[in-house]
């Protein structure tokens, strides 16, 4: 019987190969892992991510995002509009 330990380890080097890439038999192949066994922590993983995102989204970040990207948004029409009279100065200024 495996330990929680080294369950929530498994799950970690599983996470990790696949950030890496890593195909799923490569997966499976390099940790010695059943098609159940695999998918078990695979279901485990998107849990705790899910968890991640919904708490992630309770809390501050995403309304900083929104006003970071609409920040953004404002310099960019800002730019928009200083970029003909910036264009037509470059125009006039060569010889």
């Amino acid at each position: 019987m495996t330990s929680q330990l080294q369950v929530e380890l498994l799950g970690q080097e599983i996470r990790k190969r696949l950030v890496g890439k890593e195909s799923r038999l490569d997966i499976m192949r390099a940790l010695r892992l059943s098609k159940s066994a695999y998918y078990y922590h695979l279901d485990a993983i998107k849990e705790e991510d899910q968890e991640w995102l919904t708490e992630l989204a309770k809390g501050d970040l995403v309304s900083e995002m929104r006003t970071s990207l609409d920040t953004l948004a404002a310099i960019e029409k800002m730019l928009f509009a200083i970029a003909p009279a910036a264009r037509r100065t470059e125009t006039r200024s060569r010889p």
